[in-house]
């Protein structure tokens, strides 16, 4: 994983490489996410996508992964927004972008 930018509400953002060094999938961690990744969304650079798995600490922090849009054309050396909702109205909108 490499680049971890803070996010509102204290969610933040590493970029999870395939095996292949590409890009592979976004890791978001926070507080009072949602254990069914169903139930949220997310949003990167303005393109709608959905959770991969979301895993629950006895903290109370999660994890919770997201798709990149497109994968083959995502460039991880420049800002990214990303957006975390809920259907109860709780979201997190990034204040800066995921930087290797």
């Amino acid at each position: 994983m490499i680049g971890i930018d803070a996010l509102t509400d204290n969610l933040c953002a590493e970029l999870v490489l395939a095996e292949d060094q590409h890009p592979g999938l976004i890791l978001l961690k926070g507080k009072n996410m949602m254990v069914f990744p169903k139930f949220s969304y997310a949003m990167v650079d303005d393109q709608f996508v959905f959770g991969y798995q979301t895993e629950v600490f006895s903290d109370g922090t999660s994890e919770t992964t997201i798709h990149i849009p497109d994968p083959e054309n995502f460039n991880p050396n420049i800002d990214h927004t990303i957006t975390y909702a809920t259907p109860f109205g709780t979201s997190f909108v990034s204040l800066g972008g995921i930087n290797p």
